[in-house]
């Protein structure tokens, strides 16, 4: 293989590597201002989309060890790299349902695993990391918050009986 063409398959795995989660479109149907403002949204969150040769692709995951996707690729790809799998979903689902030339999802890594374009759709619709980490702090407080509302009512009824017991003696 050519010395071009083997930097091309190492910029890729290290793209690959870097990421926690990995998603792949077809970008055709699009003009050039839907995805520059595709690419705009995805830097928002930290992610950044490349076009990559299919067989590129291909060639890197096999030598990374991942499930390769060759046999799922068919048309031009653009492979969206990051970190935060669900805004990245977010926003690709955006793009592919509201558009009238939808952008087409192929799938996508998560942890080296190849995720279906059903998979990433139902991790669009996920909260985002936010919020269920604010979900999660709550589940973990409640306890503790019910806990507090047992003793403060156990008080109060305390300070009632004896407000009670008072107002008798007076």
């Amino acid at each position: 293989m050519r010395a071009e063409k083997n930097s091309m398959i190492a910029e890729i795995e290290r793209r690959l590597s870097a990421s926690g989660c990995v998603l792949l479109i077809d970008y055709t149907a699009q003009n050039t201002e839907r995805v520059a403002e595709l690419r705009r949204k995805l830097r928002g969150v930290g992610s950044e989309m490349h076009v990559v040769a299919n067989r590129m692709l291909s060639l890197s995951t096999k030598k990374m060890g991942w499930e390769g996707p060759a046999e799922r690729i068919r048309k031009p790809t653009a492979m969206i790299t990051g970190n935060d799998e669900i805004s990245m979903a977010k926003i690709v689902q955006e793009f592919a349902v509201l558009d009238e030339k939808p952008i087409g999802v192929t799938g996508g890594f998560l942890e080296g695993k190849f995720i279906s374009r059903d998979e990433v759709a139902a991790i669009a619709r996920l909260p985002s990391r936010e919020v269920l980490l604010g979900r999660l702090v709550g589940t973990i407080c409640a306890p503790m918050r019910n806990i507090v509302g047992v003793l403060n009512q156990k008080l109060s009824s305390i300070v009632f009986v004896l407000k009670a017991a008072e107002q008798k003696k007076a």
